[in-house]
């Protein structure tokens, strides 16, 4: 009897120690995707963010849970369709307007900023409505920010800049999704406390990704887009605007030609005086030498 009851209790003890080694290993095994990918788990437990709209403005943007403004946006456009999957418009323009973002209901807006003391700067911006041409399409437009260091081409120092470095867009149709990605890098950045503003319209053409279902889009944005993903100033404004290269150089071009018409209007002037002067001279130096005709 004694011997049956010491291998029970024997039992007992090495099952309990095999539950608890296995409840150490679990937890342990729970630990490891913290350890490994620090900054996915900061995602995880990021804060939560909320959109909002401001038809005053003409923006939309997102909040932080502190409700604090980290994302600014206005942006006006539209999407022309060449071809989407078998459908090809190649024949007609068939374009489908972005809703005004700030005063439309059937737009959604969402995504994440970027925290403040993250070394891994980046942030998204979801818009997402229902076409008012075709009711069976939904459209949802990503831009995805980043932001790093870059040097200066004048300088050569160190600068930190962010940039629109992915621009894709889904087309859900009845129970099919095709998706579409930049052809190419917008040109849409600033250094990382600035806002971007262009003041002529820009193109982005969408294409479908290697392998899947065709797509050819170009996303037209409209002139006066604004954008802040980084650094908003407390009181919920923009920082200081960086122009676009293209308004940059037309602006130039406008500037180089105001002057070269000033300066030509100048000489001109300068030679007409001349002329004025020299006849004058001329008259008061050789009077005898100016004839006239009489008429009867």
């Amino acid at each position: 009897m004694a011997v049956t009851r010491r291998l029970r209790l024997l039992v007992i003890f090495l099952a309990t120690v095999r539950i608890g080694a296995c409840s150490l290993l679990l937890k342990d095994t729970e630990r490891k995707p913290r350890m490994i990918y620090p900054h996915l788990a900061v995602k995880r437990n990021a804060e939560h963010y909320s959109s909002f709209k401001d038809p005053s403005y003409g923006r939309v943007g997102l909040k932080n849970s502190a409700q604090k403004i980290c994302l600014l946006v206005e942006m006006k456009g539209r999407l022309v369709l060449h071809r989407v999957g078998a459908t090809t418009y190649d024949d007609k323009e068939y374009i489908d307007d972005i809703p005004d973002l700030a005063v439309s209901n059937n737009a959604a807006i969402s995504g994440h900023c970027s925290p403040e003391d993250d070394r891994n700067k980046d942030a998204e911006l979801y818009i997402e409505w229902l076409s008012e041409r075709n009711r069976n399409f939904t459209y949802r437009l990503a831009l995805q920010f980043t932001a790093n260091k870059t040097k200066q081409k004048t300088t050569g120092l160190d600068e930190w800049r962010w940039e629109l470095y992915d621009v894709s867009l889904e087309l859900k149709h009845l129970n099919h999704s095709i998706v579409g990605v930049g052809k190419k890098k917008a040109e849409i950045n600033a250094p990382i406390l600035q806002s971007f503003i262009c003041k002529d319209s820009m193109n982005v053409t969408l294409v479908g990704r290697n392998g899947s279902t065709p797509m050819n889009v170009t996303l037209q944005l409209a002139k006066n887009m604004k954008i802040q993903p980084f650094g908003v100033l407390s009181a919920g404004g923009y920082g200081i605007t960086y122009m676009c290269k293209k308004t940059r150089d037309r602006s130039l071009v406008e500037s180089l030609r105001g002057q070269t018409t000033v300066v030509m209007g100048v000489i001109l002037g300068i030679a007409s005086v001349g002329v004025i002067m020299g006849y004058g001279t001329k008259r008061q130096f050789f009077p005898n030498q100016q004839t006239y005709q009489v008429f009867q």
